[in-house]
């Protein structure tokens, strides 16, 4: 789902989109860390709202579309669960849902939803964009949370927008010719973000009620439907184009290509341990873990296609 055919027959991933997916899965991690600023609600939404973005940028509604959404999505969910249970009765707990990988059915549900809704619109974008747009008004007219969060019918239909709008992009993007390759990093830009950065911490630092104006700000966003598409929308842009900065930046984008994995793996993490000591422990040791599981288990995380390959045996 992240990448592109090219001429000579090969496919290449796109940088952009694999280092934009690494920002926000290190994100979302400090969420779930609960690390100050880094992991506020605010930028966990974004982020997710990201991932539905470039979900719907390499959205194909091809006819084996439900088998691949289930190797890629549903089979690395339930061998999360499983591990993740198996683990905690070792432990002496007890079974449970592992709230922090709804994303992933979440995100299932609604690439389902919108392959049907692309096959009755007889793949008529303006058709395509009233239906999204209707579901999401009528889950807000039914009183339903539009927020993006956890298993909720208005989470669902929030999700389906972002990834419409990820596909309509794809398709504008296809009609122009391909940028040029990205210029070297230039070493200005890279001392702007640092005081840009340190420059935010200082003001936190000295005027410590900034945060109590920004949460009532945010608290009335969050009461508007239509101030939530907006902001959501004004945030995806914000993180590709940090994706565009950072596009030579092996690391994000290792992070952003094996972000499932991340994400699967870093309840584990916080079953033992949480807060900066949890976030430096996921970080550190992912990519020992995503050798390990490209090695041994591709195909419980859609590395390998498994579902796949026995629905063709049968057919």
């Amino acid at each position: 789902m992240e990448v592109v055919p090219q001429t000579n027959g090969k496919r290449q991933r796109i940088e952009m989109f694999d280092v934009a997916k690494g920002i926000c899965i290190i994100q979302v991690v400090a969420y779930h860390c609960m690390i100050p600023v880094l992991g506020s609600g605010y930028f966990v939404s974004i982020s997710l709202a990201t991932f539905l973005f470039i979900s719907g940028y390499f959205f194909k509604a091809t006819s084996d579309l439900l088998v691949k959404l289930i190797d890629r999505l549903m089979v690395p969910y339930a061998a999360t669960f499983i591990a993740f249970n198996l683990i905690s009765v070792v432990l002496g707990g007890s079974f449970s849902l592992p709230r922090s990988i709804w994303f992933l059915y979440v995100l299932f549900v609604s690439m389902v939803v919108y392959y049907f809704i692309k096959r009755l619109s007889n793949n008529k974008k303006y058709i395509q964009t009233a239906i999204c747009l209707s579901l999401y008004i009528l889950s807000v007219l039914m009183g339903d949370d539009y927020n993006m969060g956890e298993w909720k019918i208005g989470t669902i239909f929030n999700s389906i927008l972002f990834i419409h709008a990820g596909n309509m992009a794809s398709c504008i993007n296809r009609r122009t010719p391909p940028p040029p390759p990205p210029p070297p990093p230039d070493k200005k830009k890279l001392h702007l973000l640092l005081f840009v950065f340190f420059f935010i911490l200082l003001t936190l630092l000295l005027f410590p009620e900034i945060p109590m104006l920004y949460s009532m700000c945010y608290n009335k966003i969050q009461s508007n439907p239509l101030l939530i598409v907006l902001d959501l929308s004004l945030g995806v842009l914000f993180m590709l184009s940090l994706g565009c900065l950072f596009s030579r930046s092996k690391l994000l984008a290792f992070f952003g290509r094996y972000s499932l994995i991340v994400l699967c793996y870093h309840i584990f993490v916080l079953r033992l341990c949480n807060g900066y000591l949890g976030f430096v422990i996921v970080l550190v040791s992912s990519p020992v873990v995503i050798w390990l599981i490209r090695k041994y288990f591709p195909f419980l995380f859609g590395l390998k296609p498994f579902v796949s390959d026995f629905w063709r045996k049968m057919r």
